[in-house]
């Protein structure tokens, strides 16, 4: 992320994970000790390029071209000739939207025997479809023409095992899947940004759509990842999930995975500032406030601080006199000093019974000046 687009976003406060990302790559220039960061920098990572992927304006064309009707295989051998590029990727994306998973990877199987000139953009996107639904036998043929086309890409990304992974994942084969996984940090030392974001998607689906059997070997496959290599970053991402999960199940999970690794919470220190900020943007209050019971039961008082400003600026912003006052007199009893923008707010809430518009103090606006004007 460049400095430029960080101190362009409108709420610096939020996201004091990336500066401390800055902060640790100086460190490592100027060959200082920073410890074994290397976990923490992934959910970082994770988390600060997710945020500005879901921040970042969609833009909708209206000349996009949509999916046409899908033709017969038959006859779509007849005008294959007669198809360009940009209609054969809309047929294999109709195909796999309509779960003809074979008749996609045929046509792409066609495209090769034909020597046809695929690019590689399209490859890519074709291998990411592929593993989507599972398509074994066409995933490794557009894995291959990716490496004929441009071997340099297909060594950066480990021979794309991680979308390999992922169809043995949608095709039921767990095992296969996380030990794919394995081998990829027997090579490297951490995961790519693709491949975490393909982690990401499986562990999701471990806990929304699969059964026990999935969540016991992802459960698994998290410690092993941790106790042999360190890496905390599918472990915080799983415990996510199981925390937000409805499932009074998963929440337990969740708990035993905290007490039985000591060091998950020290990483987990890192992210719930904008993890309890992106709840709250999605009006989860119940799922905040039952971290902030997990964070006084493990004495994460500064971590727990945090998300108690988030929590008052969102009832703040809505009004609500009952929850700000619950919430000054539980600082007050923890002995921790609220903003004092929030202060006054909560003065002119408690005198209006309205939300006010105060949302910086002066310094602030004078500071965020001039580094909108440096910039």
């Amino acid at each position: 992320m460049s400095l430029c687009r960080f101190f362009a976003t409108r709420n610096i406060c939020h996201h004091f994970p990336i500066v401390f990302r800055l902060n640790t790559c100086f460190y490592r220039h100027l060959n200082k000790d920073v410890g074994d960061l290397s976990s923490t920098n992934n959910i970082l990572d994770y988390y600060c390029d997710s945020f500005f992927i879901s921040n970042t304006p969609k833009i909708h064309d209206k000349n996009t071209p949509q999916y046409r009707n899908s033709v017969n295989s038959d006859n779509l051998l007849k005008l294959f000739d007669k198809l360009s590029d940009e209609e054969i990727l809309l047929e294999i994306n109709q195909m796999a939207k309509e779960k003809r998973s074979k008749d996609a990877a045929d046509l792409l199987k066609l495209c090769v025997k034909k020597q046809i000139n695929l690019s590689v953009s399209f490859l890519v996107y074709i291998v990411k479809l592929f593993s989507r639904i599972g398509e074994k036998q066409g995933l490794e043929v557009a894995i291959e023409q990716l490496r004929i086309s441009d071997n340099d890409l297909y060594e950066k990304e480990n021979g794309f095992k991680h979308y390999t992974a992922q169809s043995s994942w949608m095709q039921g084969n767990f095992v296969h899947s996380t030990r794919t996984f394995m081998e990829i940090l027997e090579v490297n030392t951490c995961f790519s940004p693709s491949e975490k974001l393909v982690l990401q998607t499986i562990i999701s689906d471990s806990i929304s759509t699969r059964g026990e059997a999935a969540l016991f070997i992802m459960k698994e496959f998290v410690e092993d990842i941790s106790k042999t290599h360190g890496d905390y970053f599918p472990m915080v991402m799983f415990w996510q999930h199981l925390f937000e999960s409805e499932w009074f199940a998963d929440q337990q999970l969740s708990k035993e995975l905290l007490k039985g690794n000591q060091k998950l919470l020290d990483h987990l220190h890192w992210i719930i500032p904008m993890w309890s900020y992106r709840l709250l943007k999605n009006h989860k209050t119940d799922v905040v406030f039952r971290l902030c019971q997990v964070l006084l039961e493990y004495n994460h008082i500064d971590c727990y601080s945090l998300v108690l400003h988030h929590l008052f600026d969102y009832y703040c912003n809505r009004g609500d006199v009952k929850k700000c006052t619950t919430i000054m007199k539980n600082a007050l009893d923890l002995n921790i000093t609220m903003k004092e923008v929030q202060q006054k707010r909560f003065l002119i809430l408690l005198t209006t019974g309205k939300p006010d518009s105060i949302s910086e103090t002066s310094e602030t606006k004078s500071s965020k000046m001039k580094i909108d004007l440096h910039f």
